[in-house]
């Protein structure tokens, strides 16, 4: 007989599943209330809970956690320019730079709180 923990029940699957979404959303962008309602979370603040999970695995503190979260923002806008860059886009290649010190930023402010050197 096997180990009840070695099986996930329907409804964990299903609040990881809800977790991933609310983490997805608040990674776009959109406000803990919007998450709440979409997802229908009792309220915005079990949405930012659930939210800040899913960052845990990375990151120990909220203030890291907002950091980190602007850093993949920052990231998948980087993303999104790259190509229209490497052909020649100057409004991309500014923008890009632009996103890159942005990124330097949040990077010192991320080592900052976590006491490492830059």
């Amino acid at each position: 007989m096997e180990s009840s923990s070695t099986h996930h029940s329907p409804a964990c699957s299903e609040g990881k599943a809800r977790r991933a979404r609310a983490l997805e959303f608040r990674r776009a962008g959109v406000s803990y209330e919007a998450i709440a309602t979409q997802l229908n979370y009792t309220d915005p603040l079990a949405a930012r809970w659930d939210v800040a999970q899913g960052l845990r695995g990375a990151v120990q503190d909220e203030p890291d956690d907002c950091a980190r979260l602007e850093l993949e923002r920052l990231d998948a806008m980087l993303l999104g320019l790259w190509q229209r860059a490497r052909q020649g886009d100057e409004a991309a290649i500014d923008r890009i730079l632009r996103i890159m010190e942005s990124r330097v930023r949040h990077l010192a402010e991320l080592r900052a709180m976590s006491g490492q050197r830059v």
